[in-house]
């Protein structure tokens, strides 16, 4: 069965095998929200929703509906967070990484993209948010 954890696994494993973003965070990929201080930079990936709605239930599977939320963090500068979201962007978008997905039990939408930067701590905190709506099913009944 495919539930959000499982999602967020599987893309924290695809940006963990991505070189571009290796070069930038390491194994800087955190799953949930964790109250701590992080080092930057770093990815995080949470479930904002903590919920799927049921998109369609019964015939081979149920199919559920959710969002996942995968935040890119830098201390350095907003180039650097950029680079990062682009990098991230890019790999889920990948057609290996999506078939990768799929064959996992899930799909993702375009992300809506958002900038949350912290300019008025010191030192400042950039972060970009990218926001996917993400279609998850359970494994066949057959």
């Amino acid at each position: 069965m495919t539930d959000m954890m499982d999602v967020k696994r599987k893309i924290r494993e695809i940006l963990l095998a991505d070189s571009a973003i290796k070069e930038i965070v390491e194994d800087r990929i955190y799953i949930d929200w964790i109250e701590r201080q992080f080092r930057h930079a770093c990815i995080t990936i949470f479930d904002p929703s903590e919920h799927g709605e049921p998109a369609m239930l019964g015939g081979t599977q149920d199919q559920y509906v959710g969002t996942v939320q995968v935040d890119v963090w830098s201390r350095r500068d907003p180039m650097e967070r950029d680079r990062l979201a682009e990098a991230v962007k890019a790999a889920l978008g990948r057609k290996a990484n999506f078939q990768s997905m799929q064959a996992s039990g899930f799909i993702l939408g375009s992300p809506e993209v958002r900038t949350l930067d912290e300019i008025d701590v010191k030192p400042p905190i950039y972060r970009k948010s990218l926001r996917f709506t993400v279609l998850y099913w359970t494994e066949s009944y057959e």
